[in-house]
């Protein structure tokens, strides 16, 4: 048990304050001497500047985001949940004869299940710390990296973990990305890319390196860097195109990080110089990309580039997010091309993932992000434009996606160990993105017969009905009938409910059509805030919890237990787009439960957990939150993939780097009220919006949804806008 970590907020809270303040003391002492009250205090302050400092060297809290939360601990308590340097204090006490090497004792096993909680923290840094720091070009930015320690009952010092080389490739590198995105956006325009180069990591002296270390610590430093790579080409903004480190990177400085053949770093440049024109169809930036797909390379020519999956699938999502919403033929061509001849393959012919690069991927990998890339290419097109009439794109993508299992001549041993369909049926629902086409949605139906619903694989249930609502996108309703409405008729049941007649595995089917409908509602209602839709979403959120607690006594509830695992990750980070940026304190009660460090929860579970917690108070709260336009739907559900990873190098399906591309989706909406004279804040100001009444400062709601702003505030006169 982890104090203090998996508690709601009530009168337990002062219980498990004493119980982390009797823990950070050292626990109960063998020693028979009393310590004195200055020994204690000074523990205790010793305690607290450790889980303190880190946070307050890595960021500044912005004056408004502590004004907006000025009336409870949830900011600190968030800053303290998400911290990567803190070490945690346990009641487990560890006996003189146990060893420490055991890796059945109870010291290994609280260290690794600690780990995969620690180690998904990066991700989560990367949206509260997102915009919030001063850039200072004179010095290289800094890159706090996560630390897993303990400290166990009876004793006085913090144990630590060390992990495997390759554990720490991925942590590294979205700690680079989390010290990116830390810079204020609006400054990032005036960088040169010099600054890029001063932020490189300095060569390791093999001469005097006999232990190695001096080699570990660099390839932890270029990890690490090549995440800040890719979170410069993610704070690029679109309005300032061409301005930004990596915009004005010349080619030079390019080839000198892609000859280096380092796998995570030529993933980040590829798909951080694609984010930062994004839309432009740069043709310096196209060719670079274009040199790692092989199938665009001209035919006899050698494969001068790293081909790792992991790094073509970058090249070709970043294909997608530069011609992203211009209809080009010619990349549209090529992406379905791409998915028509993965369609055919394993899902890994060779031995690369015994490979120790961490870009390493499958061909599923890279099949997924051929669909995406057509996806963001013609996104919402749909039927209408003439330039791709006469490729029948809905026709050649449904001929990829199979229409059943189990009946079709393949059998099922051949077809699980085939590439899956979830690349073709991506780009269905994004080149139709809103589209209200009832044909495009058909092709995605289910099948109604239960024998045959029976044999899907529950997660591409949840893949079509996602995309199927992403179509219909204008049918959404934010209410639970709606819902109910979208799960398939053999499975229209209550989870949550002790009934017989829902077996095993129509009940996990049914788990997994919920968590889609309800991210399908989440991305329509992002930012907005939206009552109705936030209670939807937070009743099956309770649901789909009292599931995946209940004990697993057989084979069959350890299978729905963990289907019920994995659709709770989509559901926490459904409930909190929709309240992005506002810290909804019943969204992080519920949040904050899931952060206990157990078995039973692994890195991904941690990190869907973790990232919805950063998104409750992205850029600290109160400032920015997360656009609902039909580009960022798309780029969300790139980002949010529902299937989160397993382990820490796990890249099989979706690549890690992936999950940051919510940051192309950020919009500052706050609204403050000043003192026009001398420009400070008014304080106790109450804002009337519609039928929402707030104190400032707090998040402006979309333009479509407010008439009017009237503003209270003691001591000055009312003031009402019309809008």
């Amino acid at each position: 048990m982890i104090a203090n970590t998996n508690e709601n907020f009530d009168g337990n809270d002062l219980a498990t304050s004493g119980q982390a303040y009797e823990s950070a003391l050292g626990g109960v002492s063998t020693s028979t001497e009393p310590k004195s009250i200055t020994e204690l205090c000074e523990q205790v302050l010793e305690s607290s500047r450790t889980e303190t400092e880190t946070w307050e060297q890595s960021s500044k809290a912005q004056e408004f985001s502590t004004v907006a939360f000025s009336r409870d601990l949830r900011l600190e308590e968030v800053e303290r949940l998400l911290n990567m340097r803190a070490p945690t204090f346990t009641a487990i006490s560890l006996g003189e004869s146990s060893d420490p090497d055991d890796p059945n004792g109870p010291r290994l096993q609280f260290l690794t299940h600690l780990a995969q909680r620690v180690l998904a923290l990066p991700l989560s840094q990367a949206l509260l710390r997102y915009s919030s720091q001063q850039l200072k070009p004179q010095s290289s930015l800094p890159i706090i990296y996560p630390k897993v320690a303990a400290r166990f009952r009876g004793h006085k010092t913090d144990i630590t973990w060390t992990p495997g080389e390759a554990e720490m490739n991925w942590p590294l590198f979205h700690s680079g990305v989390a010290a990116a995105l830390s810079v204020e956006r609006d400054q990032l325009c005036s960088v040169h890319s010099s600054w890029v180069l001063l932020n490189w990591p300095s060569e390791p002296d093999d001469s005097n390196d006999s232990t190695g270390s001096a080699a570990r610590e660099f390839d932890a430093a270029m990890a690490s860097h090549a995440g800040f790579l890719l979170g410069m080409g993610l704070l690029a903004s679109k309005q300032d195109a061409g301005r930004g480190p990596l915009c004005n990177m010349p080619p030079w400085q390019a080839f000198k990080y892609l000859s280096k053949r380092h796998g995570l770093t030529s993933i980040a440049l590829l798909l951080g110089c694609a984010c930062a024109h994004r839309g432009t169809m740069n043709s310096s930036v196209s060719k670079i990309l274009s040199l790692h797909i092989p199938n665009l390379l001209p035919p006899g020519s050698s494969e001068l580039m790293l081909l790792s999956y992991g790094t073509q699938a970058s090249a070709l999502l970043g294909l997608g997010l530069l011609y992203m919403q211009s209809q080009n033929r010619r990349m549209v061509e090529v992406m379905l091309h791409e998915l028509e001849i993965t369609q055919g393959e394993a899902r890994d012919s060779s031995n690369r993932l015994e490979n120790s690069d961490p870009a390493e991927s499958t061909a599923e990998c890279y099949s997924l992000s051929a669909g995406f890339a057509l996806g963001l290419v013609a996104i919402g097109c749909g039927q209408s434009t003439q330039s791709l009439a006469d490729l029948k794109l809905l026709d050649a993508l449904s001929a990829l996606v199979s229409e059943s299992y189990g009946t079709a001549s393949i059998s099922m041993r051949t077809r699980r160990e085939m590439v899956s369909d979830l690349g073709p049926i991506a780009a269905i629902g994004l080149v139709f993105l809103g589209t209200n086409y009832n044909l495009a949605a058909q092709r995605l139906s289910l099948p109604r017969s239960i024998p045959h619903l029976r044999v899907l694989d529950p997660f591409v249930v949840m893949w079509k009905l996602l995309m199927q609502s992403l179509i219909m996108l204008e049918d959404i309703q934010p209410t639970l009938e709606w819902i109910e409405s979208r799960i398939p008729a053999a499975c229209t049941q209550d989870p949550a409910a002790d009934n017989e007649e829902l077996t095993s595995d129509l009940l996990r089917i049914r788990l997994h059509a919920v968590a889609a409908v309800c991210f399908a509602m989440a991305l329509k209602y992002a930012g907005s805030e939206n009552a109705a839709a936030h209670a939807a979403i937070l009743h099956h959120f309770d649901a789909l919890a009292t599931v995946a607690a209940k004990p697993s006594l057989s084979y069959e509830s350890s299978l729905t237990k963990a289907a019920a695992q994995s659709c709770l990750d989509i559901m926490c980070i459904s409930a909190s787009l929709v309240v992005a940026g506002s810290g909804d304190i019943s969204t992080m009660k519920r949040l904050r439960s899931l952060h206990s460090a157990t078995g039973s929860r692994l890195y991904g579970n941690h990190m869907a957990s973790h990232m919805a917690l950063g998104l409750l108070f992205i850029g600290g709260g109160a400032q920015f939150t997360i656009s609902n336009s039909t580009a960022s739907i798309a780029l969300l559900t790139i980002a949010f993939f529902p299937r989160f990873p397993q382990h820490y190098t796990d890249n099989n399906e979706h690549l890690q780097a992936w999950r940051h591309l919510w940051a192309l989706c950020v919009v500052p909406r706050c609204l403050v009220v000043r003192d026009v004279s001398t420009g400070k804040m008014c304080k106790d100001a109450v804002v009337v919006l519609g039928n929402k009444r707030a104190v400032s400062p707090l998040l402006f709601p979309l333009l479509e949804d407010t008439s009017a702003i009237q503003v209270d505030a003691p001591g000055y006169i009312p003031l009402k806008l019309d809008i």
